[in-house]
């Protein structure tokens, strides 16, 4: 098939190989790419993704303490990269969030990233410090759906007014603000510190 490519895909988990394949690559995606051959890419990708999942998603410290971390990490910053999808394309923006009651709140004048969210409501969230060294790596990334909050709901309302905002001053601007929330499904987290703990520097949390 023109513009395929054949990748050999290996795992090797205690010095033996425990899963190894030979994966489709498209070179050309514009050139040749049929529906059916894009399907069966996409499904190979997912399988490998939830194969590296099941060997590499062990962690050794307890869930609740590994949010604890995350939590930490959340409240001491406020902007992050959010990314959406969908068929037509990907886009990663910038933008200041507020983590309150388990979830990442969003306020915003709109943009592409709201005509991705409404084709699509699964969104990835990264937080992280600029790197420095291997011995200083602090990052944070998300899986959630985002959810759209009504404007002028309570819970819009409860929001704006922990920021400071009153509803009549949000009713005279030229513009609506958009809220929006992310709670977490899945969360990764990379701490050189927890080496220190005797604890694995990568640990994964599950809703």
């Amino acid at each position: 098939t023109a513009g395929l490519a054949l990748k050999s895909v290996s795992h090797g988990f205690s010095g033996n190989v425990v899963f190894s394949t030979r994966v489709p690559i498209f070179i050309r995606p514009k050139a040749g790419m049929t529906g059916a051959s894009r399907a069966i890419s996409d499904e190979v990708t997912d399988k490998l993704i939830a194969l590296k999942r099941v060997l590499s998603d062990s962690t050794d410290m307890p869930q609740d303490r590994i949010m604890a971390h995350v939590e930490e990490v959340l409240l001491s910053h406020n902007t992050c990269v959010l990314c959406t999808a969908n068929d037509g394309g990907a886009r990663a923006t910038p933008i200041a969030y507020v983590y309150r009651n388990g979830a990442l709140f969003f306020l915003s004048e709109g943009g592409e990233k709201f005509a991705r969210l409404y084709a699509n409501p699964q969104v990835n969230i990264a937080v992280f410090d600029a790197y420095s060294s291997f011995d200083k790596l602090l990052g944070v990334q998300i899986e959630g759906r985002a959810e759209m909050i009504e404007t002028f709901s309570d819970e819009y309302i409860d929001f704006i007014e922990s920021k400071g905002l009153t509803e009549e001053k949000l009713r005279k601007l030229p513009v609506a603000l958009n809220l929006f929330k992310v709670l977490p499904e899945r969360i990764e987290i990379l701490d050189s510190g927890f080496a220190n703990e005797e604890f694995e520097v990568k640990e994964v949390w599950k809703r």
